[in-house]
């Protein structure tokens, strides 16, 4: 990795010389001189540590060919190439005002936005170093998303470093994101976490999919986030921690949806994280849910939100035969002794 001396422009992005996290996860403002870390929390001054500069990477030419081909995306939806797209999404309740805001668009078959690229200086190998193209055994360039609605993914920064892309006929794979890279690693990023972070709320809402953030944030709800298609991870949960005290899950009400929480609510014991746990039944996910009964009606669902503690005997209660105690006991971390947690739940059977 290249690193630079800081020069030109309010941000400069690097890697954290304290964590040593992967992403790059240390934002500078060079404004003020002040550094702080997403993952570790890690805060200075470059007035006091004039060295730190030596951690900062120069913006890549690979953030200008993202943003490049996202708003290629997005006017292409809008062309009669991508009205099968617009025409998905607007059946999905999504506005104009969203699409523009979270750069979504279509892909057709690669031609045109190889073209643009290339009129707009970008050689054959950084168009493959972004991800967007692959080169085949014979030499020709292979465009990874034709046919697929496109959602820019974008670091905490708001640069694009990726694209998911989702088929409209349910087809598989539902989506196809863009390959890890320098730049992007899908277990150092929450989708929407860019904007969650300027919410006036003063909490996360943690979703599962990209749509049930769209859907949230549309609703008003600007503080919801989501994982990109993996298991949350520790440093996703030090990016929301350094943000907040208190997250709200709302988790898919599946099986896989329910072992989610689980682990989640594993991974923020002992941070300082306030845990709740709100539920979209009878819908499947948040994204159902707003279009079943509106934005009043998941409100009413987050404010009725439980702690962690009430989830797992919750999920004893109902549990058929004996519940394992020990499991739940090392879930959540703190000082629920299996015996207390076995009285908590046979209390709750008993309708006490």
């Amino acid at each position: 990795m290249k690193f630079y001396n800081v020069e030109g422009g309010k941000y400069r992005y690097g890697v954290c010389p304290r964590c040593k996290e992967e992403a790059r996860t240390m934002v500078l403002d060079v404004n003020t001189g002040v550094f702080t870390c997403m993952a570790c929390g890690f805060l200075g001054s470059t007035k006091r540590q004039t060295d730190i500069q030596k951690y900062l990477p120069a913006d890549s030419k690979i953030h200008e060919l993202n943003a490049a081909v996202g708003k290629i995306f997005t006017e292409t939806l809008y062309t009669k190439y991508g009205n099968t797209a617009l025409e998905y999404l607007k059946k999905r309740g999504i506005t104009d005002e969203i699409i523009w805001r979270f750069g979504l668009g279509y892909a057709s078959n690669g031609k045109h936005a190889r073209v643009e690229l290339e009129k707009m200086g970008f050689s054959e190998e950084e168009l493959i170093a972004s991800g967007i193209f692959k080169r085949n055994e014979d030499g020709s360039l292979w465009f990874r998303f034709s046919g697929r609605v496109m959602f820019e993914i974008r670091d905490v920064k708001g640069r694009v470093i990726g694209f998911s892309g989702r088929v409209m006929d349910g087809g598989e794979p539902k989506y196809k994101n863009s390959p890890e890279t320098e730049f992007f690693r899908k277990r150092n990023n929450l989708y929407g976490f860019d904007q969650a972070i300027h919410s006036e709320k003063k909490y996360i809402i943690l979703c599962e999919g990209q749509m049930d953030v769209i859907a949230m944030h549309q609703a008003g709800f600007t503080n919801a986030v989501a994982t990109l298609g993996t298991a949350l991870t520790e440093v996703q949960v030090r990016m929301i921690r350094n943000f907040t005290k208190c997250v709200v899950l709302l988790y898919d009400g599946d099986q896989a949806g329910e072992k989610a929480t689980k682990k989640a609510i594993e991974l923020f014991q002992n941070t300082g994280v306030e845990v709740f746990i709100a539920n979209t039944a009878p819908c499947k996910d948040p994204d159902e849910f707003l279009k079943t009964y509106g934005k009043d009606a998941i409100r009413k669902k987050i404010k009725a939100a439980i702690t962690d503690l009430e989830y797992m005997v919750q999920l004893a209660v109902n549990e058929d035969g004996a519940p394992d105690y020990n499991e739940i006991s090392n879930i959540l971390l703190k000082n629920y002794e299996p015996e207390k947690l076995k009285k908590l739940v046979e209390k709750k059977r008993n309708g006490q």
